[in-house]
């Protein structure tokens, strides 16, 4: 009911809470209240799904050595999973007997029967196996749906809009493109290695200076430079700066796979790991359990755009170890896939068309009380006149502000919260670039209204809720609503889809028309890709949880080729259906507008950058660190 916070402070707020709860419940009620609660590891809330999930069956059909079995997890549930490691789990219930029969809840004989009997778990084929973020995100929603107490009283059949096969798309997607991401980046070595005793001895004075004495916050990453292997314990011992932590060698299988090379870490190498809430015993104290992030996250949201059902959802690499939802609740900055507003709020003011020209100039503006010039990629401005259409598909930071200013920000920040994004956005020009952070979901649900046509709603995760006796408790009620005239809208779809024709993200192919935008933020923090066919809209990010940069990170490489992945697996075997196009841009698809500089030309012909995109890297936007910092800390 409260924080992880370890002070005084924290400790009278909980002593005040729990003479309330005795004041207010009885101590029967409390223990259901817990018992209902807690966490038995694998996504499993509750005594009652952790019974179901590890042994399947009932908690009240379990015998002692099951119940001392799930007892003993609370300690710390994904170490001791019988899944991942049978002896530590008998090893556990073993202790959890001794201390019932020694305060006398059980006989001496009761006790080692259950000690005799072996460890049988048998997983239930459950769906939060296969979709741990969606049902976590689910779970959430049903807390607002559904009374408390019929929450409790339990029995409900609760129906989503998962599409399963789409699920298992994106997490394979995922995965796949993680680790391609770390072979990249060469993730699975370490950042530096002490040559010297005097060398690692330096390194942990400078860790912990550079802590200045705070206490690390669960989740938060840090280097730790490598003490010891622990091969009988399987962990290393790490120094975080003038404190211990654990590393299982669990922690860290993601970086051990043949395309990446082995993560075997020796004393003196510097890594980056990250707090968890776990703890282990080493020599008698309690050290923190850590995970390793030598790599970036990623996350997919897909929703069906006419019926804004949520077909898949993964927030991260691995529930069990980040099961922090960046899917739903990560606030990025969501870079050139922002322009796509700014165009749109430019059209529908009528201010301009897409084939309105704007030249590629160096121009200095005021933003936030300082004159800020936006810079493309490259550094330069070709001083040539550019079309809007070619434009985005070519993400020019330049004209993007320009249009941005024309139009003026207040405008687009209004266009986008009306079309799905949520979040708060600061009126200023640096949002033509995406400098406002936003949640991949609200993204997702914003491009969503582009793909069906300039209608937007509510994304859905839950559809149903019955009670055990079949009466409905709950329904999704759409409520749908035009917010882009249909002219407006099919003009931006188009734009969106020479994106993908001959543009930024040329490599998005996906054996149908599908139309979208990337997005890149500063040295590669934020990596986008937002795009959608007739019948899907999918939204990819790849970046580190703080915010670290990425070399030569970008949407075309990272984020696009997950969301490709994805959309094939997605849509394997579902029809074809054509995007709308502008009947004037019927003809001749593949050939770009006269505007466009050789290498677009080239693109077009086929001759494909190093990356295979397509496109030289155009999609950077070029905003100043410290605005970007400033934006950042709006929330």
């Amino acid at each position: 009911f409260l924080s992880r916070e370890k002070s005084i402070v924290c400790k009278l707020k909980e002593l005040v809470l729990a003479r309330k709860l005795e004041q207010k419940l009885r101590k029967h009620d409390i223990l259901a209240m817990y018992l209902n609660e807690i966490y038995f590891g694998h996504g499993r809330y509750g005594v009652q799904e952790a019974s179901r999930y590890y042994l399947s069956k009932p908690v009240i059909a379990i015998d002692l050595a099951e119940a001392a079995l799930l007892a003993g997890l609370i300690n710390s549930p994904e170490r001791l999973s019988p899944f991942r490691d049978a002896a530590a789990a008998k090893k556990r219930r073993r202790y959890v007997l001794d201390q019932m029969q020694r305060r006398g809840y059980i006989s001496a004989a009761d006790a080692d029967r259950a000690n005799a009997a072996p460890v049988r778990t048998k997983a239930g084929k459950e769906l939060d196996l296969e979709a741990p973020y969606y049902v976590r995100a689910a779970r959430t929603e049903l807390r607002r749906l559904v009374p408390a107490d019929v929450l409790r009283r339990g029995g409900l059949r609760v129906e989503l809009g998962l599409d399963v096969v789409a699920q298992r798309a994106a997490q394979d997607a995922v995965k796949r493109g993680l680790r391609r991401i770390d072979t990249r980046l060469r993730a699975y070595k370490p950042i530096a290695t002490a040559e010297s005793e005097a060398e690692l001895h330096g390194i942990a004075r400078r860790l912990k200076s550079d802590r200045k004495g705070r206490k690390l916050r669960n989740g938060a990453v840090v280097q730790a430079v490598v003490l010891h292997v622990e091969p009988a314990a399987k962990r290393y011992v790490v120094d975080l700066g003038g404190e211990p932590g654990l590393l299982p060698f669990r922690h860290v299988q993601r970086y051990q796979t043949p395309a990446a090379g082995t993560a075997t870490y020796t004393r003196g190498d510097v890594i980056r790991v990250a707090m968890t809430a776990s703890t282990e015993l080493r020599d008698g104290a309690v050290v923190p359990v850590l995970t390793l992030e030598q790599g970036p996250q990623a996350a997919i949201v897909a929703i069906e755009p006419n019926t804004r059902l949520v077909r898949a959802m993964v927030g991260g690499d691995d529930f069990n170890l980040h099961p922090f939802n960046r899917a739903q609740s990560a606030l990025r900055q969501p870079g050139s896939t922002f322009k796509t507003f700014v165009m749109g709020a430019a059209l529908e003011a009528g201010l301009v068309t897409p084939n309105t020209v704007f030249a590629d100039e160096k121009r200095a503006y005021r933003s936030g009380g300082r004159s800020w010039t936006p810079r493309n990629y490259s550094g330069r401005w070709d001083g040539k006149p550019h079309t809007l259409r070619s434009a985005l598909a070519r993400s020019i930071n330049s004209i993007a502000v320009a249009v941005a200013d024309k139009v003026g920000p207040a405008r687009v920040a209004e266009f986008a919260n009306r079309i799905g994004i949520e979040s708060e956005l600061r009126p200023d020009l640096p949002l033509a670039l995406g400098a406002s952070s936003v949640r991949p979901m609200e993204l997702a649900n914003a491009y969503a209204t582009l793909a069906s046509g300039g209608v937007t709603d509510k994304p859905i995760l839950v559809t149903r809720v019955l009670d055990r006796d079949g009466h409905e408790l709950y329904r999704a009620s759409p409520a749908p609503q035009r917010t882009i005239r249909a002219d407006v809208n099919a003009q931006l779809v188009d734009m969106l889809g020479d994106v993908v024709r001959y543009g930024s993200a040329r490599a998005a192919k996906v054996g149908r028309p599908v139309a979208g935008k990337t997005g890149t933020t500063n040295r590669g923090r934020d990596t986008w890709f937002a795009g959608f066919s007739a019948g899907l809209v999918a939204v990819t990010w790849v970046g580190h949880d703080d915010r670290a940069p990425m070399q030569h990170g970008t949407g075309a490489r990272f984020a696009l080729p997950i969301w490709s992945d994805f959309m094939r697996g997605a849509l394997k075997g579902v029809p074809v259906r054509p995007l709308p196009r502008l009947p004037h841009k019927l003809a001749n698809t593949a050939k770009p507008p006269p505007d466009a500089d050789p290498a677009s030309a080239r693109s077009a012909r086929g001759d494909l950058t190093d990356d295979g995109t397509g496109i030289d890297d155009f999609d950077i936007d070029d905003v100043d660190d410290d605005v970007l910092e400033s934006y950042a800390r709006q929330l």
